[in-house]
């Protein structure tokens, strides 16, 4: 079987099977620095907008030229000489061009290489992150690697395919969960009130010690004077 883990930046990417020969491992940008290997890499930015992670285009071409695995990119770079360009157009021609991130990028590339097994870790795109509007499209490739017979996994923790309840047959863990949040939400905010309060003694206190301290300056002037 052809199996590949792709790995992001979350901390689930510690659960990736770096130890194990079965799978081979996808990475991007800058993770190198974090994970201990890797057989292909992605970088679907352009040297313009510099959307690399936290380091410098120029350093990661460097960095991406010492390397014998394959750099995949928008194009391929002359100073790299093992950089790739993505196939893109097949891609696009065979299942759509829905890309938001790289991260479906590098799944779409698993389906069109007719993997069997693509494992994602360390890409969660919890509610509420700057990712989460990132999160549809991996679903969307997630959907299409599903459709065509091929095995899915994420851990339990990434929010990718996870739904608090199964809509209809089990609205009422809904109104569970909505009722647990609204309880924690009156309790924190009970808890605001209360540090409101003590923050407003808190000043009061502050002030009063600035004006002594601002009168005993006055005194200590004029008697020295």
């Amino acid at each position: 079987m052809k199996r590949v883990a792709i790995v992001g930046y979350a901390q689930t990417r510690d659960l990736a099977p770096f130890s194990s020969s079965e799978y081979e491992i996808w990475g991007l940008n800058d993770l190198y620095r974090l994970i201990p290997r890797w057989d292909r890499w992605f970088n679907m930015h352009d040297e313009e907008t510099g959307l690399t992670g936290h380091t410098p285009f120029a350093e990661l071409v460097k960095e991406y030229a010492k390397w014998d695995a394959p750099v995949y990119m928008i194009d391929k770079h002359p100073d790299i000489p093992n950089s790739a360009k993505f196939p893109l157009e097949e891609i696009r021609k065979l299942y759509g061009d829905y890309f938001t991130n790289s991260v479906s990028y590098m799944i779409a590339m698993a389906i069109y290489e007719n993997f069997d097994e693509i494992a994602i870790y360390g890409v969660d795109m919890a509610d509420g992150t700057e990712y989460a509007n990132q999160r549809p499209s991996c679903e969307y490739w997630m959907g299409v690697a599903r459709g065509k017979g091929i095995k899915i996994y994420t851990p339990v923790q990434s929010s990718l395919l996870k739904t608090r309840y199964l809509y209809g047959y089990e609205n009422h863990k809904d109104e569970a969960y909505r009722s647990k949040v609204d309880s924690m939400i009156e309790f924190m905010e009970g808890q605001q009130k209360q540090v409101e309060a003590q923050k407003r003694e808190a000043e009061k206190v502050y002030w009063k010690y600035s004006g002594g301290i601002e009168t005993l300056k006055k005194v200590k002037n004029t008697w020295t004077n």
